[in-house]
């Protein structure tokens, strides 16, 4: 009786692995087995009745994975070790554009598509920038690198496909306005959006389509990137006369000197 317990646990086991990377409305069977020797020494096989399964949707998401230490960032710079990608570090002078690259997985499993947004009120925009809001930051679809392709437009959202990581880099333009030393902080937030997961043709009937609830990110936690404003660079370029009179009569009467512009 113990082989059997064991085996029907293992077999339990293994279709909630399944179900995890299943797509939903799939149906999965399985059926538990013991050998064991029964008091007169023979070997008997014992057989469970088939159980079946149909996968329910499973929706989870997140955006930048490796951050999970980070906390909500101060202007003085306190926080800043937290952010432990360097790539979400960048500074630019008044008019520069700055990107900064992320990804977002779909752990889930089915294909859904996600809504893009630096506030959300719980994770705020943080910045002493003059003339930058919140507002100012745009997304872009990118590729591994976080290189945005040439004539590529700005995205509202991004669809990802299950078990697929895309790639994106949140922009912004320095303001003409902005001082050097300045700095902002800014968190992209996903939101999920599909509601409603059609079943797999083929799938007994009465298995779906299914209604889901939207799920938040999966660690929910701060991917804040910092915008440092940095010194403009600057050309001086002077003109030097090696003959220039301040009133002029005559070689012999006025003495030339040395000036510039």
């Amino acid at each position: 009786m113990t082989k059997l317990k064991f085996a029907a646990f293992v077999a339990a086991l293994s279709m909630g692995a399944a179900l995890a990377a299943t797509a939903p409305g799939t149906a999965i069977t399985n059926t538990a087995s013991a050998t064991y020797t029964d008091p007169d020494g023979g070997t008997q096989t014992t057989t469970s009745n088939v159980v079946s399964t149909t996968v329910n949707p499973l929706g989870s998401f997140d955006i930048q994975t490796n951050q999970s230490a980070q906390t909500l960032p101060l202007l003085n710079g306190s926080q800043d070790a937290t952010i432990t990608d360097a790539s979400l570090k960048n500074s630019g002078i008044q008019g520069q554009v700055v990107n900064f690259p992320y990804r977002i997985t779909n752990s889930g499993n089915y294909n859904d598509i996600y809504t893009l947004e630096v506030n959300d009120g719980t994770r705020t925009f943080v910045s002493n920038v003059t003339g930058l809001a919140a507002s100012n930051y745009q997304f872009f679809p990118s590729d591994s690198a976080g290189v945005v392709a040439s004539g590529a437009t700005a995205i509202a959202s991004i669809a990802v496909n299950a078990g697929v990581t895309q790639y994106f880099v949140m922009r912004v333009t320095v303001p003409a306005g902005a001082t050097l030393g300045q700095v902002a902080y800014a968190d992209p937030v996903g939101t999920a959006t599909t509601t409603s997961v059609t079943t797999l043709n083929g799938a007994a009937a009465g298995t779906g389509p299914f209604t889901v609830s939207p799920p938040t990110e999966a660690n929910n936690n701060y991917q804040y990137n910092k915008l440092t404003v940095s010194a403009q660079a600057q050309l001086t370029v002077a003109k030097t006369f090696s003959k220039f009179y301040s009133a002029y009569t005559s070689s012999s009467t006025n003495t030339p000197v040395t000036g510039a512009y």
